[in-house]
């Protein structure tokens, strides 16, 4: 019967079964980790993916960040989003100097993991707060835009508009939720002294900033914004 059935499933070793233990991991050589964070939005969207999923999450990061040919501005950026990754998103970051370093790495996670769980039958498993089906997480993973609410999307808009870095998307963000909202007041405003201004973190480019991205919302032709480059 199938009540039977799944009795006997629940008394069967858990690597019988569909089941996803443990962190899920995301790995990145550095040269690729760097051309990520870099992009920025597909960075957000997979790191959102993985906040979501609902198990611990490790991000692996392999080679030697210190030996990029980039600017030393973009390698501190690399360090302060793992500190993020770690502090904010808090997942698991590890530093990988090479790729046979990750294998014993992840070897040594799976050993550990199959000696937790080696006695332990599925019921047993599926109790489990760090435990999920497969497909559950699989799902979890696809991050669909048109899924957003309007605030998130405008969000992720933001951080292609000139002068908008990082950290200013959270503050124009909690003022003007929505592209209308801040579009009208900036009209309303005008340029001479710019109202994002008082919004966005304080920083020796803070009115350069707020002028780009005044002139970006209420430019009225396509042509090069003032001051962009």
């Amino acid at each position: 019967t199938p009540r039977r059935a799944a009795a006997a499933a629940a008394g069967r070793p858990w690597q019988d079964r569909g089941l996803v233990v443990g962190p899920v991991l995301e790995r990145k050589a550095a040269d690729d980790f760097y051309g990520t964070v870099k992009g920025r939005t597909h960075h957000r969207k997979q790191t959102l993916a993985l906040g979501r999923c609902g198990l611990p999450a490790t991000y692996v990061v392999e080679g030697d960040l210190d030996a990029l040919q980039v600017h030393a501005d973009d390698k501190e950026r690399l360090h302060r989003e793992m500190a993020r990754l770690e502090v904010e998103a808090g997942f698991t970051v590890h530093r990988s100097p090479t790729f046979e370093h990750t294998v014993r790495y992840l070897q040594s996670l799976d050993a550990a993991l199959r000696e937790d769980l080696e006695h332990e039958t599925v019921g047993d498993v599926l109790e489990r707060d760090d435990v999920a089906h497969y497909l559950d997480v699989a799902n979890s993973l696809v991050v669909r835009e048109q899924d957003w609410d309007l605030r998130s999307r405008f969000g992720a808009f933001l951080l292609h508009v000139p002068g908008v870095k990082d950290k200013y998307v959270e503050p124009i963000l909690a003022a003007y939720p929505t592209f209308s909202r801040l579009k009208r007041a900036l009209d309303v405003h005008g340029l001479e002294a710019p109202l994002l201004e008082t919004v966005l973190e304080p920083g020796h480019r803070r009115r350069v900033d707020a002028q780009k991205i005044a002139a970006f919302f209420t430019a009225t032709d396509f042509g090069p914004l003032p001051g962009a480059g």
